[in-house]
């Protein structure tokens, strides 16, 4: 694979996805929710050979680049982070309105 790819990388050049389906070799550079459409584009992949270039599963990034897995943990972590706020922010509303209702500022 690796020698294919140096030998192709001469002529490996941008172009839409309808022109793209044409090749034997497609590298596919899109953002991993579009790839369901991108498997609509053609009816059957049978013989093509398809490239993700943007996967990078099991990959340790430089400069402090984040795996999927961390992605996926941040994200769950900030989805957390909304819901707890967002009882904090409920419960001080009661204490006021309690406070309101027994007179007490």
């Amino acid at each position: 694979m690796q020698r294919m790819l140096l030998r192709s990388a001469p002529r490996v050049i941008p172009t839409t996805l309808a022109e793209a389906i044409k090749a034997d070799v497609i590298f596919l550079a899109v953002r991993f929710e579009a790839h369901a459409d991108v498997a609509k584009a053609l009816p059957g992949w049978h013989g093509k050979t398809i490239v993700d270039v943007t996967n990078a599963y099991g990959v340790e990034l430089a400069d402090g680049g984040m795996t999927v897995s961390d992605a996926a943990r941040l994200r769950a972590l900030e989805d957390e982070n909304r819901r707890l706020k967002k009882l904090l922010a409920e419960s001080l509303l009661d204490v006021s309105a309690l406070k309101d209702l027994l007179g007490k500022n």
